[in-house]
């Protein structure tokens, strides 16, 4: 998770500077597709994308749609990706971002909002201030937010931190999640801290939080660990469930010395 947060800083960086260039957009595209992604349609506002190369912008908002089948990477203030679908990687820094379609390689995000319902085949990695997932990801996720609400099925680990997250999906790896990092008075968001967890969960679960709420449906294979403030009421199906008081601790403390 500190190297998620240290590429969110770093990208933070160049999203201003893209901001900065007020609506100007540069296009890089392979040579042999050059002159075919200037010719790219515009439908409702959207730029219609139909290539086979990459596709890198440099610039202000953006609205995309249409089918890329190498890898996308996008430096800009705004990203609104309807239905995109992509070939290879994808790399945003940017302001707001909504992103549906599907990544077939890896996709890593730094930016403001993000809502996140593209499937993709390879790792996820967000870092950004409000966050919303409903996706499948074939590969490790890890996520950073100021607050993040979880659906959708990840089939290898999972690693979140948060202020908060509200989580309900399938997870077949290992799984950690922490809200509430470094523990503080709660004196104008009665919810930082706060966990609510559902779904299954096939491998170990680790939470790390002040609450903890356990849904009634949830259930976990592997072992439930839970550090908190009090014990949650042991609601779902699971087997093997371990409480420690966390007494005022900060996470990253009590989890490297787990």
């Amino acid at each position: 998770m500190r190297q998620s947060m240290g590429k969110f800083a770093l990208a933070s960086v160049a999203v201003l500077g893209a901001i900065s260039l007020s609506g100007c957009v540069i296009v890089v595209a392979d040579d042999d597709d050059f002159d075919h992604d200037f010719k790219a349609s515009f439908k409702d506002g959207y730029r219609v994308l139909d290539r086979d190369g990459d596709y890198s912008t440099i610039g202000g908002d953006l609205d995309l749609r249409g089918r890329v089948g190498g890898d996308v990477s996008l430096l800009s203030g705004d990203v609104n990706a309807d239905d995109l679908q992509v070939g290879g990687d994808v790399s945003i820094a940017a302001g707001d971002v909504d992103f549906s379609g599907s990544v077939a390689g890896e996709a890593s995000v730094a930016a403001g909002d993000v809502v996140w319902s593209a499937d993709t085949g390879g790792e996820l990695s967000i870092a950004s201030g409000d966050l919303n997932v409903n996706a499948r990801v074939g590969g490790e996720t890890s996520l950073a937010a100021g607050s993040m609400n979880i659906r959708g099925e990840f089939r290898d680990s999972f690693t979140a931190e948060a202020a908060r997250i509200t989580f309900d999906a399938e997870v077949f790896g290992d799984t950690t999640l922490v809200a509430g990092d470094d523990f503080r008075p709660r004196r104008r968001d009665a919810d930082y801290g706060r966990v609510e967890l559902d779904g299954h969960f096939h491998e170990d679960l680790t939470v790390c939080a002040i609450d903890v709420d356990l849904s009634d449906s949830l259930r976990v294979e592997g072992r439930l660990e839970i550090w908190a403030e009090e014990a949650p009421d042991q609601n779902g199906s699971m087997s093997d469930v371990v409480f420690h008081d966390r007494d005022g601790r900060d996470c990253d403390d009590l989890l490297d010395n787990a």
